[in-house]
């Protein structure tokens, strides 16, 4: 026995994971949920004020701390009666998920009944109390418009699904909840997902920035004798 709430998780990894929706093939396009003119522009002004002055910044060139950019995740089935599919497994590459990276969601399950036209998803996020993004998906435009290799129509049986996705480089540091349920053409239910993301915070980052700011600074207005 097979499962394939994997092809709703696989298609749906752009918006779930990044809340957001996903652009052409597969790539994210992340709408931020803070300001734009929040730490992480002031971050780069910096970065770009102190490469301009001759100054060296203790960061590496390598790639980012893995506590920097590492994706912390779960997931838990919150079905209240049996769905027309069910999970065996759903499988991540890298795990936990790396930002700046490409991520490859693999997931395997049975299908028990036709999946056509008209099949739909509920995806709510949440960042604490605070809701962040809710919408009615229709279930096949996702497999279309991600180019995941399952379409509608689904006849029933075991799937083993894979899909490719970019993780943006710049997300939130923050822990996100996302609730996913939906329902057929004929209003059977499709699985019911609890989901956490967990992105780490910037803070060694920052740190290494910061550490530059007097130096920057005593470039910027130097001490007069």
């Amino acid at each position: 026995m097979k499962v394939a709430w994997a092809i709703s998780f696989v298609a749906l990894l752009c918006a779930i994971v990044t809340a957001v929706p996903c652009g052409e093939h597969g790539q994210v396009v992340f709408r931020p949920a803070l300001d734009e003119d929040e730490p992480m522009d002031l971050v780069a002004i910096l970065e770009q004020e102190a490469t301009a002055q001759g100054l060296e910044l203790d960061v590496p060139s390598a790639a980012p701390h893995p506590k920097i950019a590492q994706i912390g995740w779960h997931m838990e089935d919150c079905s209240p009666i049996p769905p027309v599919i069910t999970i065996q497994s759903v499988t991540l590459d890298p795990d936990p998920p790396m930002k700046g990276h490409n991520l490859t969601v693999r997931g395997v399950g049975t299908v028990l009944s036709d999946i056509t036209e008209g099949t739909y998803l509920d995806v709510d996020v949440h960042i604490g109390v605070l809701k962040l993004y809710s919408e009615r998906l229709d279930f096949c435009d996702v497999l279309r418009e991600n180019d995941v290799e399952v379409q509608c129509p689904i006849p029933p049986g075991d799937y083993d699904v894979s899909h490719t996705v970019l993780v943006p480089a710049r997300l939130p540091p923050a822990k996100f909840s996302i609730h996913v349920t939906g329902g057929t053409q004929d209003n059977q239910p499709l699985p019911c997902v609890n989901i956490g993301v967990s992105v780490s915070p910037f803070v060694s980052q920052m740190a290494s920035y910061l550490r530059a700011v007097p130096q920057w600074l005593a470039a910027k207005w130097p001490r007069r004798s």
